[in-house]
């Protein structure tokens, strides 16, 4: 008994075109959903990034520079994403940074790459707060 699926051999009911049209459709699909599932993560991703940012420049860099203005969480959100941006932007090593993380994606489990953006996004920030809390607080700089 042959299997009738969408994309046999066999198959007369469905055209060439139309297979190939259904299948763009799938793939567009799971790229919008994979953005919309994506768009929020990395905006967490900023956010946590802007508060250490916030803490680290109005512990450390406004006491050695009186100049400097103390910055608020949404200024160090804001500066976080830019510098990000420009860091990335265009640049000949994210090019190759975007392959090698699509073979990592390719050969690597979920569960493993879910750890290194645990790790990146949650605990390097949270180890480095601890460290410059431990250090402002018992090594004033000013």
């Amino acid at each position: 008994m042959v299997e009738n699926n969408l994309f046999s051999q066999d198959d007369t009911i469905f055209s060439a075109s139309a297979k190939v049209g259904y299948a763009s459709l799938l793939v567009g699909v799971c790229l919008a959903f994979g953005m919309v599932l994506m768009t929020p993560l990395v905006m967490v991703g900023w956010a946590i990034d802007g508060v250490v940012t916030c803490y680290l420049w109005n512990w450390f860099v406004q006491p050695i520079f009186p100049g400097c203005p103390t910055l608020t969480i949404l200024q160090c959100i804001g500066a976080v994403a830019t510098v990000r941006y420009l860091a990335t932007h265009n640049t000949p090593t994210s090019k190759k940074k975007d392959k090698d993380e699509k073979e990592v994606l390719e050969t690597e489990e979920w569960k493993e790459v879910s750890v290194k953006v645990i790790s990146r996004w949650l605990l390097y920030p949270g180890i480095v707060l601890i460290v410059a809390w431990a250090l402002h607080h018992f090594f004033p700089v000013g």
